[in-house]
C-alpha cells in the first residue's frame, strides 16, 4: 500500500477506536490521522507526506515537528489549527499546498526559514 485516500476511515468505528489507542495514526508509513494529537508533536522519521486534512481542525495541538524525510505537505494538512503555534518545516520540503497552514500566520521573528513559503507569508503579515 503506497497511499490512503482522504476521508478513507471518516466517521467509522475504526477510527475511533485508532484514536484511543494512538491519537497519530499511522499505517504502513502513511499518516492517516492527527487530528487528536494535542501539545508538542514530532512526527516520525519513517513518513514522506502530511496528507491533506490529517490536523484538520485541531484545537490542541501547539507545535509540529515535521522529519526530514518529508517532502511533500498536502493542502489543507494544518488547516483551522487555531492553537498552532510553530511549524519546523525541512528544507527538503518541495511541496507545500494551498491552505495548508491556514490559521498558522507567524510573526515575521518566527517565520519559518523556508523558500516554498516565507513570500506568502511574509505578503500576509504586512
Amino acid at each position: 500500500m503506497t497511499s490512503i485516500g482522504y476521508g478513507a476511515f471518516d466517521d467509522t468505528p475504526f477510527l475511533e477506536n485508532m484514536r484511543k489507542k494512538t491519537p497519530l495514526f499511522i499505517v504502513n508509513n502513511i499518516l492517516v490521522d492527527a487530528k487528536t494529537v494535542s501539545g508538542d508533536v514530532v512526527l516520525p522519521n519513517t513518513i514522506k507526506t502530511i496528507p491533506r486534512y490529517s490536523f484538520n481542525e485541531n484545537e490542541f495541538v501547539t507545535s509540529v515537528t515535521i522529519p526530514d524525510s518529508v517532502t511533500t505537505i498536502d493542502p489543507y494538512a494544518f488547516y483551522k489549527c487555531s492553537s498552532l503555534e510553530k511549524v519546523n518545516i525541512p528544507k527538503g520540503v518541495t511541496e507545500i499546498g494551498k491552505w495548508s497552514l491556514t490559521s498558522y500566520l507567524p510573526s515575521e521573528e518566527r517565520l519559518p526559514n523556508h523558500s516554498l513559503i516565507t513570500a506568502s507569508f511574509l505578503s500576509v503579515i504586512r
